[in-house]
């Protein structure tokens, strides 16, 4: 627990998580950075399955089938993190898998 001391500092106890954006240094609090952070890990499961998917139906197993979302509200977290990875990573590649 911070006691308000200055140099203990710690993000956890303030309840407000430090984080860097286009936009610069901003605060966010703890149910935000569980939605970015869902969103973020939900991306990553679903473009990595469907990454090992499309090299699998590329070798030949074509009766594999790509990632079918729970939810319309999982789809909306996959592109959510999506557009997370492209704001942080700007010069890199988000789209989809596409299938083949």
């Amino acid at each position: 627990m911070s006691n308000g001391t200055p140099g203990n500092n710690n993000a956890f106890d303030t309840g407000v998580f430090a984080c860097f954006d286009v936009s610069g240094f901003r605060g966010m609090t703890p149910i935000q950075f569980r939605i970015y952070k869902d969103a973020w890990n939900t991306f990553n499961r679903v473009q990595s399955y469907n990454s090992n998917i499309s090299t699998l139906r590329a070798g030949g197993n074509k009766i594999l089938n790509y990632y079918q979302y729970v939810d319309q509200n999982e789809r909306n977290q996959f592109r959510q993190g999506q557009q997370l990875h492209a704001q942080i990573y700007p010069f890199s590649n988000w789209n989809a898998v596409s299938p083949n």
